[in-house]
């Protein structure tokens, strides 16, 4: 038996729409950024300097804008980020969580952001699942989605003495 020819991508035909395939990668790669800009806790001052140092060169002292950057710039400043403990949203082998309900967006957002607190104290990746391990290990529920309300207020609770004792400013 052969197997099925896979579809050959046509390829660009012109100059035009190959600019505009490379543009629309760059402008791709800039969302990226500035999305672990977001994942990050960067303020602007912070994240310009930041992208000043990884673009800086003898000849060049550094870009201060994503939108100036190459595609190898882009790429050199995303691969920090990753490292910093930004991860890609668009990663094909992570769990979506369903969205919580209206009444519980507050206090899952203030789990989210006791997470990123906690990452940044330590210095080490804190996500969802160090949370459900929290969850589960109190016996409140398997994982923070199935939390009761009563249970993710003191999961919240729980988080703020660990980020106390670590050394953020929760």
């Amino acid at each position: 038996m052969s197997t099925p020819a896979k579809p050959v991508k046509p390829a660009l035909t012109t100059v035009a729409q190959a600019t505009e395939a490379r543009e629309q990668r760059r402008r791709a790669q800039v969302r990226a950024i500035k999305a672990a800009q977001r994942q990050l806790g960067l303020d602007d001052g912070t994240y310009r300097d930041m992208l000043a140092a990884q673009t800086r060169t003898p000849q060049h002292p550094g870009k201060r804008s994503a939108t100036d950057l190459t595609v190898v710039e882009g790429a050199r400043v995303l691969d920090w980020m990753r490292r910093q403990g930004a991860v890609n949203p668009r990663r094909p082998d992570t769990k979506r969580r369903p969205a919580p309900a209206p009444h519980r967006a507050g206090l899952m957002a203030k789990v989210h952001a006791l997470l990123s607190e906690l990452s940044r104290a330590t210095g080490e990746v804190h996500g969802m699942a160090y949370a459900d391990a929290i969850a589960k290990r109190n016996g409140w529920a398997s994982c923070v989605d199935f939390c009761n309300d009563r249970n993710l207020t003191a999961l919240v609770g729980a988080l703020s003495r660990t980020v106390r004792s670590k050394g953020g400013s929760a």
